[in-house]
């Protein structure tokens, strides 16, 4: 007896007998039907395109501030030393300033300078003045002198190095900056 209930055409639900099922249409295309969208797409990737041709140009041109910047933050991991080994530790930021001056301004301004100009060419290149006197005899003692008369404290060692680092993020280069030299 149930077998013959399955095959029974009446069986099941009475009500929805003869109704069809619902045909779905076809997804609606993604792609630009006129040729105005089809333009305008055209428009946006070559927009898309030039901007990241900047971009990476940008960051090309900024190579020289990583690589000062690796090395003051090397220089950094290397302070924890004292006495003498911190000064000449410390003794490498005058030509970590010049190199990437040398980069970002013309040979012609930047080689020559020494003493109190090249100090003062230092913060005449921010938005806001780096470096203090005092930062800029600790600089000044290190790069002609090679030594300082006075052992650097590690807080004002970390005050040079700060100031150093802030003034590679923040100088406004002249020109575009040159490969090396």
């Amino acid at each position: 007896m149930p077998d013959t209930a399955i095959s029974n055409p009446d069986f099941g639900n009475y009500t929805i007998r003869g109704i069809e099922e619902i045909v779905i249409p076809p997804a609606v295309s993604w792609m630009p039907v006129t040729p105005a969208w089809k333009v305008a797409g055209l428009i946006l990737l070559a927009l898309l395109v030039m901007a990241t041709y900047q971009a990476f140009g940008k960051w090309r041109s900024n190579q020289y501030r990583r690589d000062a910047l690796k090395t003051i933050t090397e220089l950094r991991n290397a302070q924890h030393a004292s006495g003498t080994e911190l000064v000449r530790t410390l003794s490498a930021l005058p030509s970590v300033l010049k190199s990437t001056a040398l980069k970002a301004y013309p040979r012609t301004d930047v080689a020559s300078l020494s003493g109190q100009a090249w100090l003062e060419f230092l913060n005449s290149n921010v938005k806001r003045q780096v470096f203090d006197d005092s930062n800029l005899t600790v600089l000044h003692a290190l790069a002609y002198q090679g030594r300082i008369e006075h052992a650097v404290a590690p807080a004002e060692a970390d005050e040079l190095l700060d100031r150093c680092e802030m003034w590679v993020r923040t100088h406004q280069a002249a020109q575009e900056p040159r490969g090396s030299d």
